[in-house]
């Protein structure tokens, strides 16, 4: 499952970071800033290589990194939405949603569904 998400968020961040450039402001209503579409974008392309060029265990890493650090970004954004103003400042409601929703899942399928496994030991 953790290769599933890396590809498929991969695609979805790279599409928003490409749309982002091409569009400008927002897009689907999601900020779309300079350094936030860099961002989407070299993250799209990372998901994109775990996901589809290597292995399960190298999934699972990534996303035991990703999941995390996607949930403090949610937690910083809704704390302070311009993360004490080193960020763009506006970021909606939309972003915050998907980085937790991104982050809880990623969390979920990196540690809590990978117990047991040969890839939790790995």
């Amino acid at each position: 499952m953790a290769k599933l998400f890396a590809q498929v968020t991969g695609v979805v961040l790279l599409l928003l970071g490409i749309l982002g450039f091409v569009t400008g402001d927002y897009v689907l209503g999601f900020n779309s800033a300079t350094l936030e579409d860099v961002t989407h974008v070299v993250l799209g392309l990372v998901g994109l290589y775990v996901g589809f060029l290597k292995g399960d265990s190298m999934a699972v890493k990534a996303v035991r990194i990703l999941g995390p650090v996607y949930l403090l970004v949610a937690i910083v954004g809704f704390i302070s939405p311009s993360v004490g103003g080193l960020w763009n400042p506006d970021l909606r409601g939309a972003d915050h949603i998907l980085h937790l929703v991104l982050g809880l899942i990623g969390s979920y399928l990196g540690y809590a569904a990978a117990k047991g496994s040969d890839m939790a030991r790995s």
